[in-house]
């Protein structure tokens, strides 16, 4: 039986599932797309982190602010 090939790229082996897919795990992704997923997901991560961060030091500075007045 031939090797699947990476269903995004298409240049290399698939040897992950695609996490895309719900069922069964069929491996249809190569590793170097699948790194490349995981690196944009903690790329948002991080920018909704420190979104959040944010908000969360504006709202402290607008609480003692209003505490001191």
């Amino acid at each position: 039986m031939a090797k699947k090939m990476c269903e995004i790229c298409g240049d290399m082996q698939a040897t992950v599932p695609d996490r895309e897919r719900m069922g069964r795990l069929i491996n249809r992704v190569c590793s170097s797309c699948h790194a490349l997923r995981l690196a944009g997901d903690m790329k948002r991560i991080l920018e909704l982190h420190e979104k959040r961060m944010a908000q969360i030091q504006n709202s402290q500075i607008a609480e003692t602010g209003k505490e001191n007045s």
